[in-house]
Order: structure tokens, then sequence, then C-alpha cells
């Protein structure tokens, strides 16, 4: 709420003052908790970072934020290549969108959910050439599309509705009409328009840290979110499992969140994901140090260690796979 506030302000204010103040206010509030680190918050704050910089932006800085829709786009997609996605996002599109409820209808059309990461990876090279822009700029609106009919028929999460409308916006706004070749540096400029050596360090760290370093995550280096890995159901499922004659000691306000697996017998489960969802309107940051220091005021309550563990689900929510945390690795 915050950041679209102040976005909206700084459309009218344009004073490099007020982009530091609320830059520096942003950095503050994220360093106080990483559940705050949305994709879409990471996206918002990279396009602010001009603004706190520079007296006057430049047009001479356009292929800066290319490189942040660019990257999104590809990432987006190339995450979405692996079963979960098609078992569990691409399912529940089918289910939800298309309302086609028989599973093996849903099974025998699960191979057009390869279409999707496809799509998204196109967007992404179309908008780097010029001549393939407008198409993809089409393509892009038709994918926010379809993600909006799907969240809102889901009726979760309704904070990325704002999001998906902004990167109509965006990608309208940074690549309709512009004759631009993505480069770190323009040669073809005459003289007087040459890249300073702070114009080029500025665009290269947009293509650093949305084109590039997202490729780490597979290597555990980069954040899931910081990779847009977003639908791609690879992000991992976060239980609190307790023991069942342990349920009267946590928060009644917590029973709607209560999960069943078929194993282990005699535990109940705290489904986080879904607990953040409906407390927060958020997703839970996919991340194993924000779990465990979730886990940890778990840890600190009333229930005994022994009768808490914290399952990291991989693969749905199948146990095989599956990384398994007590009240010991977690403090």
């Amino acid at each position: 709420m915050i950041l679209s506030f102040g976005l909206l302000i700084g459309a009218f204010v344009r004073s490099r003052s007020y982009f530091i103040g609320f830059f520096a206010l942003l950095l503050f509030l994220l360093l106080q908790d990483q559940m705050r680190w949305q994709p879409w918050v990471y996206i918002y704050v990279a396009f602010l970072v001009p603004f706190a910089l520079w007296k006057r932006t430049d047009e001479r800085l356009l292929p800066y934020f290319q490189f942040l829709l660019i990257g999104v786009y590809l990432w987006s997609g190339a995450y979405k290549f692996g079963g979960s996605f098609i078992e569990l996002t691409w399912d529940k599109m089918l289910r939800t969108i298309l309302f086609i409820d028989d599973p093996s209808t849903r099974q025998s059309l699960h191979f057009l959910g390869y279409g999707i990461p496809i799509i998204e990876i196109l967007i992404a090279a179309g908008l780097f050439f010029k001549k393939s822009r407008h198409l993809a700029i089409l393509f892009a609106i038709a994918t926010h599309v379809v993600i909006l009919i799907y969240v809102i028929t889901n009726q979760q999460n309704s904070v990325i509705y704002p999001w998906n409308f902004a990167m109509i916006f965006l990608v309208i706004l940074c690549f309709y009409k512009t004759e631009n070749s993505m480069s770190l540096w323009t040669s073809s400029l005459s003289r007087s328009q040459e890249l300073s050596k702070k114009l080029k360090l500025q665009i290269a760290s947009g293509a650093l840290f949305f084109v590039l370093l997202p490729a780490l995550n597979p290597l555990g280096l980069w954040d899931n979110y910081l990779s847009f890995k977003l639908y791609s159901g690879t992000n991992g499922a976060f239980c609190v499992g307790l023991d069942k004659d342990q349920y009267k000691k946590v928060d009644p306000a917590l029973y709607d969140y209560f999960w069943v697996v078929e194993k282990p017998n005699g535990k109940y489960w705290i489904y986080v994901n879904l607990w953040a969802l409906d407390e927060l309107n958020v997703a839970f940051y996919p991340e194993e140090p924000t779990f465990r220091e979730l886990a940890r005021s778990f840890c600190d309550g009333a229930i005994p260690e022994e009768k808490l563990e914290f399952v990291i689900f991989k693969d749905g929510f199948k146990r095989k796979g599956a990384k398994v945390l007590n009240c010991a690795n977690c403090q």
C-alpha cells in the first residue's frame, strides 16, 4: 500500500529529493521483514532507482527499464518448464478457467500447458528485438489478462491484480514505438550522446539483476522470487507439523490452516502458504531462512520440541524428497 501510494505521488511530484527519501523508506521497511520482498515490490523498487540517482532522468536510460521487463518474462517462462507447473498450476487453470472437472480429460490436455512458458520466453525475445516488439506487447497483454482471470477466479492474492495492470502499462510504456537496439551502450550515438560511465553502469545493473543473476537460482545462489519463479509450482510448500495431541497449544486462529497429509500419521500440519495468503494477502516468501525464522517462533512456544517438525515439500505433498527440519537445526 505504501509503495503504491508513494509511486502515485511521485508521478506528480517528480522531485529527486522525494524519490531519495521514498527509496530510503522502502529499504528500511524491506530490511525489517523479508516477507515484504515480493516480486512486484522488487520490480517497482528497481524502476524507482534511476529517479533517486539522477537529477533528471535521461531517455538513454530506456534500455535499463527494458532489461528489467525482459528478465521478468524470460525467467518466469524458463522456470515453468517442469512437472510441478503442469501438475499444479496448469491443472488448476484447466479446472477454474475452462471448467474441466474430469481428471482424465485434464491429463490429456497437460501437454498444452507447455505453451505458457514458451510464450513467455518468446515475449522476452520479441521485446529484445525492435522489429518484433509490437507483436510481443500484444502477447504480453494477453498473458496478463489470462493471469488476471485465473487469480480473480480463485479469489486469492488480490494484491497482484494491480501488479498485472501495472505490467501491461510498463511494457507498453517501455517498448511501444521504440527503435533502440538492446545494448549496454550504443556506439551509433553521436559523441555528444555517448553514454557516460554512470549511465552504462546503471543499464548494466538492470541486465545483471534481472537477466543474469536469476540463472543462479538452480544453484541456490539467488532467491526464487528474485528469479521470477512465479506460479512455477517449484518453490516448495512450507508446513509446520505438530503431533495431534498438541493442537490445543496452538492459537485457534490457525486451525483453518491445518492440512492433513497421508504420512506420517498422527500429525497436523499448518500450511504456511495458505496462512500467509489469508492473513497478509501475499504469498509466503519461499526461502529456507524465512521458514527457519518462523520455525523458531513455534520452538519458543508451549509445544515440546520433539513434537514439532518443519517440512519443505518439493513435489506436491509427497514425503519423498521433502526437507525436514527440527528445532535444533532452526536455531
